[in-house]
């Protein structure tokens, strides 16, 4: 919760998740492996108990967070948070946010439900693990920890492979992240064998308690967003949570602090806080525009607690007591409200976030923020590869105009295309997402090195095409995600080159993008490089809807231009350098279509120029278009 919070103290608090993968799977073992031993295990009573355990809070939240979705979201957010409520209910969410963990869905802190993606991989796993537990204790016991040893390496394995080419699956898929319950799985088999069962000796108990908590600490103290993760580096708190569970006693020092009464309430409430957390810090994120304060965070913490224990006091603990409902009436609940919740998130995705809520006047501006009819077909990503032969052509027959970038040149191709088909002339369009202009240094496992490297060398030995526009977004792949009002940037190591420092990485970002700008214009071309484009604080529907929302009033439809300045210094600098030393080159300046001296505009002439945070609506990328790229098209326009 801390992490979530941005607390920095806590910069890897994300590996709570793995402890908690590593509990879950040596408590439900546990509680299998007697019944089995026993003969009691029965299919029915183990599903009955994760019901009462963990629907009854779950529903509660969810009602709570669509209810709170209908006050405060805009409709593409509400649209947003039905597809994740269908997809949670369906215990599906990691699978779901695996699918939307693209570039340009949004991130952690706009997703009220990111954090049932864990919920989904726990759940897949009590789907499966019962019945695989109980058909190889009956045919041969001795053979289970070895299989399920087997299972994990191969697990654990997989994880390390694909933690560079599939970074999403590894962190989101169960088949990655099962070798974490293993652990805990394999641990309670053994420790139901005898193992541990009277302990170790006092020195030793101590000296592995120290050295748990080591692991788990220097993990939570030292991990960060540039760690690679998960992977090996979650062995650490993976093997400490094991070692905690297997040695920790009551006369420990680690077992008198976790029996300690206020660690023992946060542990019965930890549930419940799980489930308020992440959607309080979100909606609180999403309807300010900013990055909360470290302290407003936490008291968002602290009422998470408050609500946690609401919910374990009067609808936990209730529907836990055997006596509260039969069986029959657990299942029948389980079905009908699964039904109704999932029923409703679909209401939303399919109702496309009830817009009817808002006034007409904010509708219609609304529908101004258009994406290009061009980005399904034509843009490529890791899924979607379109290889420059294969390329779309539109617009006019006579294409020598090519646009070549990532997503950013999308709205700004199809803008161009329109400008030019009254000449004849057409575009090649070259878009692929998430890609940065590299052509030594490799983006592992999005395809998208090899698809520049190709292309560039296509359009270098392509006679046909006179004029290239280039367009990304520099700042994303240098300075990470904006988060503050004024377009700050915390120090940011680019992704794409972690093995040598951040300045370095940066120097040989702008090496490959000269050379890519230099190649391109060889033989006479044309090169049109344009500046990234001013970046919004928040979501350019809170500037339509801002009258729904006292605290939004105020919000003017533009940001002010000193922040624009600041994010923007380093790369307008490289970039007019890159041009000034390139014959052929022209540098396309999106501040001078979209701001004035006080700053960027969001919403002009009725328009909403900007479909996200950072791309540009059709509207945004026209004005772009006739404002710089104008004088030198056939047509001669300009605004």
């Amino acid at each position: 919760m801390l992490f979530h919070a941005g607390n920095r103290a806590f910069p890897g608090g994300y590996v709570g998740v793995d402890i908690f993968f590593v509990i879950s799977g040596f408590l439900i073992t546990s509680i299998i492996s007697k019944e089995v031993d026993n003969k009691q295990f029965s299919f029915a009573h183990f599903y009955e108990r994760r019901i009462r355990r963990i629907f009854p809070a779950l529903y509660f939240l969810l009602l709570s967070v669509l209810l709170a979705g209908l006050v405060f979201l805009t409709p593409p957010e509400l649209r947003n948070l039905g597809q994740s409520v269908f997809a949670t209910v369906a215990f599906a969410g990691n699978i779901f946010f695996y699918f939307k963990s693209g570039y340009f869905d949004p991130d952690g802190e706009t997703q009220p439900l990111l954090h049932m993606w864990s919920l989904g991989v726990e759940e897949q796993f009590y789907i499966f693990f019962p019945v695989f537990l109980l058909l190889v204790s009956q045919w041969g016991r001795r053979w289970l920890i070895p299989l399920l040893a087997t299972i994990l390496v191969a697990s654990l394995v997989a994880s390390v492979a694909k933690s560079t080419s599939d970074p999403a699956g590894v962190f989101y898929l169960p088949h990655f992240r099962g070798w974490e319950l293993l652990v805990g799985c394999i641990l309670a088999l053994w420790m139901r064998a005898g193992f541990f069962a009277d302990g170790v000796s006092k020195p030793t108990s101590y000296l592995l308690e120290f050295f748990a908590l080591a692991c788990i600490a220097i993990p939570v103290l030292g991990y960060n967003a540039d760690t690679p993760f998960p992977g090996l580096t979650a062995i650490p708190p993976v093997l400490g949570t094991a070692i905690l569970i297997a040695v920790s006693r009551a006369h420990t020092p680690v077992g008198r602090l976790l029996a300690w009464k206020p660690m023992t309430l946060i542990g019965l409430i930890s549930y419940s806080a799980y489930l308020w957390h992440q959607p309080l810090l979100v909606i609180a994120r999403l309807r300010t525009g900013f990055e909360l304060a470290t302290w407003q965070a936490n008291l968002l913490c602290l009422a998470a607690l408050g609500f946690a224990y609401v919910s374990w006091r009067s609808v936990e603990r209730p529907f836990r007591d055997s006596n509260f409902l039969a069986r029959r009436q657990v299942f029948l609940f389980a079905a009908i409200t699964s039904a109704l919740i999932a029923g409703m998130g679909l209401a939303l995705h399919f109702g496309k976030g009830l817009p009817h809520r808002f006034e007409s006047r904010a509708l219609q501006l609304a529908a101004t923020a258009e994406l290009s009819p061009k980005r399904g077909a034509c843009h490529a990503e890791a899924w979607n590869q379109l290889t420059a032969q294969s390329a779309c052509r539109y617009g006019g027959a006579d294409t020598s105009w090519a646009v070549l970038g990532d997503s950013h040149g999308v709205e700004l191709g199809y803008a161009l295309s329109q400008a030019l088909e009254p000449s004849g002339k057409g575009i090649v369009h070259l878009t692929y997402s998430a890609c940065p202009p590299l052509l030594r240094e490799k983006v592992e496992g999005t395809g998208c090195t090899q698809w520049l490297r190709s292309t560039t060398d296509w359009l270098a030995d392509n006679e046909e095409i006179r004029n290239v526009v280039i367009v990304f977004r520099h700042s994303q792949y240098l300075l990470g995600p904006i988060r503050t009002p004024l377009g700050g940037a915390d120090i940011f190591h680019p992704p794409f080159l972690r093995s040598v420092p951040p300045e370095l990485a940066k120097r040989a970002y702008w090496e490959d993008f000269a050379q890519l700008v230099g190649r391109i214009a060889e033989d006479g071309r044309r090169v049109f490089v344009v500046t990234t484009v001013p970046e919004l604080p928040r979501n350019p529907m809170d500037y339509v809807y801002t009258g729904r929302w006292p605290f939004l009033s105020s919000v003017k439809a533009s940001i002010p231009m000193d922040g624009v300045r600041k994010r923007q210094s380093e790369v307008r600098q490289n970039l007019q350098r890159i041009v000034s030393s390139t014959r052929g080159t022209v540098l396309i300046d999106t501040n001078e279509a979209l701001c004035d001296k006080q700053g960027c505009a969001v919403i002009a002439d009725s328009e909403v120029l900007y479909f996200d945070d950072n791309h540009l609506s059709l509207p945004g990328a026209a004005r772009v278009v006739e404002s710089q790229l104008g004088p030198y098209l056939p047509s001669g326009i300009s605004r």
